[in-house]
């Protein structure tokens, strides 16, 4: 056979074989001998490579580069993933999240083209003093629907004797007013200075007009929203009306709430919801 080019060769067509035989030839420093590889010896080679073998500059290892880039990183809780509460997210099994402070005296818009707009939820909050027996109600609308486990408010002076009652009223239909008593919790100690929580489960109602009150038997000074912060209810003579008032007899608050009300621009108590 006349010697040939590789290029020239007819193409196997089809994957390398153990028995394929190729021929090749070795200096022997005299002349050329003619050996032989078998295909079985090939594969071999191929295949042997073990860690470590590789030498050179790993960064121009391209092949083994573009693999690895394709890794995510090992995670380490707390240092490329975070953790919820202090507590790790890797592993398998559920990660319970419990209730904590939750929408505290969130104040929202009335329901506008079926929409609700909320306020400043927290903006201007700061302590004032109650007024004995009177009922500022103003009122509340959820943008979402929660659960709540619990009610609070929170003294910031307290005063000798003093206790409070949260007040939670329906709306009057077609109107907004407050309707029906809710609840009305039992006496909140503000002798002392701190949080008064009372243990409330109910379920509040995305879009639904809720009115929400504190009174007292006294003076002491609980947190408040400025009613710069509250939904204006009506104008009377340019000025803003925030909130209604009644006067209440510390103790037992009426069922329903007295048709004969007036509107005033004050702060009005903020009541915490602690979300189930």
């Amino acid at each position: 056979m006349a010697n040939v080019k590789i290029s020239q060769l007819t193409p196997k067509g089809a994957n390398l074989a153990a028995t394929d035989l190729l021929e090749i030839s070795e200096f022997n420093g005299s002349g050329y001998e003619t050996k032989s590889i078998t295909g079985q010896q090939i594969i071999d080679a191929a295949s042997g490579v073990a860690w470590g073998d590789i030498t050179g500059t790993l960064s121009s290892q391209t092949d083994l580069n573009t693999a690895l880039n394709g890794k995510q990183a090992t995670l380490v809780s707390g240092t490329n993933i975070k953790t919820i509460n202090g507590s790790s997210v890797l592993g398998s099994g559920d990660l319970t999240i419990s209730g904590g402070g939750g929408i505290g005296g969130l104040q929202a818009f009335f329901p506008v083209s079926g929409n609700v707009l909320p306020a400043s939820p927290y903006g201007g909050l700061f302590g004032s003093a109650m007024i004995a027996d009177r009922v500022l109600i103003y009122p509340f609308v959820p943008s979402q629907n929660f659960t709540t486990s619990a009610v609070r408010i929170n003294v910031t002076s307290a005063v000798a004797g003093a206790n409070a009652r949260i007040l939670i009223y329906s709306n009057t239909t077609g109107s907004y007013k407050p309707n029906s008593k809710i609840l009305e919790t039992t006496n909140l100690d503000c002798s002392t200075t701190g949080e008064k929580s009372y243990l409330y489960s109910a379920t509040f109602t995305k879009g639904e007009v809720y009115w929400i009150a504190v009174y007292s038997n006294s003076n002491p000074s609980v947190t408040h929203i400025s009613a710069g912060n509250l939904f204006t209810l009506r104008q009377e003579q340019g000025s803003a009306m925030q909130e209604i008032e009644a006067t209440y007899t510390f103790g037992t608050a009426p069922t329903t709430f007295p048709s004969v009300v007036s509107y005033n621009n004050r702060n009005c108590p903020n009541v915490g919801f602690v979300i189930a």
